[in-house]
Formats: structure tokens, C-alpha cells, sequence
């Protein structure tokens, strides 16, 4: 969440469409959306393709042709398009709409594995082994848990849905409240005078705040840790009663 809302571009995306009124707003999370699944098929398609080019010497100046064309995009770069649907739809406080759609981008990522090969699912484990081992920051989830988890707490605070029963225990998880200013303000919270040198923001010049949950990444010594099923868990009790 954090490096979506460091892009001048999302937030004018977010702005704008936050100001049309309501069916406008839906139409155009529908075709943000149908943008976002066609890049993720496309991107994924082109990146098995690009993993079996680099795998046949043969054909590697094939792999280099095509990787040229797909520059730095790719199944897992492309993803994150489908955060800024996702943001209006909480926004707008589409809950059933949301979930829908965190559900459908599961479907799609299990429908891929279920008719791929064994040798492509070989290749793109061993693509993922080599760039966590080159760049561990740089491999994300596709649904990243602590994204998730803030888009349907954002949801259910614009709602006004009551999450009593959800037995979510705040006190262990951590919060970061993020100052939405407008898109084309003089700063954002990360531009490097703010980010570093000291610069304060108002919140009563930002368009809104956001708070960004995240689940602790370290175990420690008599605090609470929750580990992917802990997180599933919490993630969809809160699914289950947005979609009521």
C-alpha cells in the first residue's frame, strides 16, 4: 500500500474517480478492473513463454527479442493494477464487490497452475527460487496479505460495518496511518523532504488519511506472531462479514 500511494498517478486515478458520482465511479472500477485481469493474462502468458525461450539455447535470441519488448513488466510487476480497483470499490464501500474480486483474482492464479504443465510450473519455481535469491524485496504475492488486510479494514470503515465479532486482535498487529494528500500538492509523504528531511505535513491538508495494517514480520519473545494461516484466518473472517 505504501508504494502505491508514493505514485502521483494512483492518487490522481484515486481522486478523481472518488469525486464522479456513484454509478460514473462503478462503471469505471468495471473498466479498471477488465484492464487489470486482460494485463495479468497477458503479462503471465508472455513471461511462461519468455521462461521457455531461456530454457532452449536454441532459441535465445528469441528469449532476448521478446524480453527486450516486455522490458521490466512482468505477471507480478503487472499485479499491482489491480490494487487501484480494488481501493475504489473499498472506497465506495462496495464490500461485496471487493471480496468478489479478491476472489476472482484467486480463481484466475489457481485456474493458471491447474492447466500448466509440469515442466512449466518447474520452470517458474526455479525462475522464483533465482530472483528471491537475487533480490528477495522484489518477489510479492500476488494478493499481498497485508494489502488484503487493509483494503477490507478501509472497506468496512467506510461502510460502517461493525467488526466487533471478528476477535481481530489489533494490539498485535501493527498500524500505519498514511496522509493522502492531493495528487498534484507541492508534497506527498514520500518525497524525499518529507520522506527524509524533515518536512511536515498537515492532516488538515490531506484528502484523506489511510491506515495500513500489517501483520508482524518477526517472531519475537511474548508477542503475538501470526503465521499464513493466522493471517488467512483473520483475512477472511473479515471477507465473510463484508460480504453479508
Amino acid at each position: 500500500m505504501q508504494r502505491m500511494f508514493s505514485n502521483r498517478g494512483v492518487l490522481k486515478i484515486f481522486q478523481e474517480v472518488k469525486a464522479l458520482p456513484r454509478e460514473e465511479a462503478l462503471d469505471r472500477i468495471g473498466e479498471f478492473w477488465e484492464i487489470a485481469v486482460n494485463d495479468f493474462v497477458t503479462t503471465s502468458e508472455t513471461g511462461m513463454l519468455l521462461l521457455r525461450l531461456r530454457a532452449d539455447p536454441a532459441k535465445y535470441e528469441e528469449y532476448k527479442k521478446l524480453a527486450a519488448e516486455m522490458g521490466n513488466r512482468g505477471a507480478i510487476g503487472g499485479s499491482s493494477m489491480f490494487y487501484v480497483p480494488m481501493l475504489l470499490a473499498a472506497h465506495l464501500g462496495e464490500n461485496t464487490l471487493l471480496v468478489n474480486q479478491m476472489d476472482e483474482i484467486q480463481r484466475i492464479m489457481d485456474e493458471g497452475r491447474e492447466q500448466a504443465s509440469e515442466s512449466d510450473l518447474m520452470l517458474a519455481r526455479e525462475s522464483m527460487e533465482r530472483a528471491q535469491r537475487e533480490s528477495p524485496d522484489s518477489i510479492r504475492p500476488l494478493l499481498e496479505a497485508n494489502a488484503v488486510f487493509s483494503l477490507l479494514m478501509y472497506a468496512a470503515q467506510q461502510a460502517g460495518v461493525d467488526l466487533s465479532e471478528a476477535g481481530i486482535p489489533f494490539d498485535a498487529i501493527e498500524q500505519e496511518v498514511i496522509l493522502l494528500v492531493p495528487w498534484d500538492a507541492e508534497w506527498t509523504p514520500y518525497d524525499y523532504p518529507v520522506h527524509r528531511g524533515g518536512v511536515q505535513l498537515d492532516p488538515k491538508d490531506a484528502d484523506e488519511q489511510f491506515t495500513v495494517y500489517s501483520f508482524p514480520r518477526f517472531q519475537r519473545p511474548r508477542e503475538r506472531f501470526f503465521d499464513d494461516e493466522g493471517q488467512k484466518g483473520i483475512i477472511n473472517t473479515l471477507k465473510e462479514i463484508l460480504s453479508r
